[in-house]
């Protein structure tokens, strides 16, 4: 796996993981069926977990917030890659976490 800037994402990876999960878990494990005797036959009533359902509802909504950053820092990226390398530009904690700056992993907060 190669790593650095916009050659993985690993936030939109483990979310799309955990949607995957999510549904497999909500298919197998999340829809209860009751059966009902009722004048002249059964009624049937099918239940869902509502945890499991709200789950999968985060995780899209998670899943789709990153694959809307990756577009973004994407657009970005091509913007730095038409700059001169002397140009200063100014960056905010997401540019510096999305572009790996160099130590930005081992910096301290004061």
């Amino acid at each position: 796996m190669t790593s650095g800037p916009c050659t993985t994402a690993p936030r939109a990876d483990f979310w799309q993981a955990e949607h995957d999960n999510a549904e497999l878990r909500l298919q197998s494990e999340g829809i209860t069926l009751q059966h009902f005797d009722v004048t002249g036959g059964r009624r049937s009533e099918a239940k869902l977990d509502a945890s499991l359902v709200n789950r999968v509802s985060e995780c899209e909504q998670k899943l789709k917030a990153h694959q809307e950053a990756i577009l973004r820092f994407r657009a970005y990226k091509s913007l730095f890659d038409m700059i001169h390398p002397e140009e200063l530009v100014e960056l905010n904690v997401d540019d510096v976490l999305y572009f790996n700056v160099r130590g930005a992993d081992k910096a301290e907060v004061d």
